[in-house]
This record gives C-alpha cells, sequence and structure tokens, in this order.
C-alpha cells in the first residue's frame, strides 16, 4: 500500500488555533471529534467560571481530559485478572502434581 496515500492532511480549529495536521485517513473523524470536543469542554468551563483567562480554561480542560484518560485507564486494567488467573494456574498444576 502507498504511504501517501494513507495519509491526509487537515485544519484542525482547536481553541480559535488553526493546527495543520498530516493523519492517517481512518484516523480523521478521531481527530475532528477529540477538536470538538475540545471546544465544548473549552465552553462549558467559560459558561461556568466567568472571567478567567484563556490559559486558566485550557488547563481545566486538560485536567479534565486527562482524568477521563485515568479512569479508562484503570476500567480497562486486566493486570489484576491476569495475576489472578496465573494464581489459580499455579494452584491447580501444584494439585495435579500432588494427585499424579
Amino acid at each position: 500500500m502507498n504511504k501517501d496515500k494513507d495519509m491526509l492532511n487537515i485544519q484542525l480549529r482547536v481553541v480559535d488555533m488553526y493546527l495543520p495536521m498530516t493523519i492517517r485517513r481512518e484516523e480523521e473523524e478521531d481527530y475532528r471529534e477529540a477538536a470538538r470536543r475540545i471546544d465544548n469542554l473549552l465552553n462549558l468551563y467559560r459558561g461556568s467560571f466567568k472571567a478567567q483567562d484563556k490559559e486558566k480554561y485550557i488547563t481545566m480542560v486538560a485536567l479534565h481530559l486527562s482524568v477521563t484518560a485515568v479512569r479508562l485507564e484503570k476500567k480497562n486494567d486486566t493486570q489484576p485478572f491476569v495475576s489472578k488467573i496465573e494464581e489459580l494456574t499455579r494452584t491447580l498444576e501444584d494439585y495435579l502434581r500432588e494427585e499424579e
């Protein structure tokens, strides 16, 4: 596959700035949706906390999105399940060895 065909040049407007980007075609909607979410959150915080500077609003948005990412990472953390399965496997193997 031709890599140039897989790539797309777009301009995203985020927080009143235009960001030229080269992304994979299949990621375009994800980037556009992310930009919309940032703008929506920014407008939410502007409406909730009056008379703040733009940097403070952007920081609030960044914190909100980071907390969301942390929660998703914790929710999708399978390590406790993997550890429990490994423990049960060892217990079962030990039991089977004793029965031999």
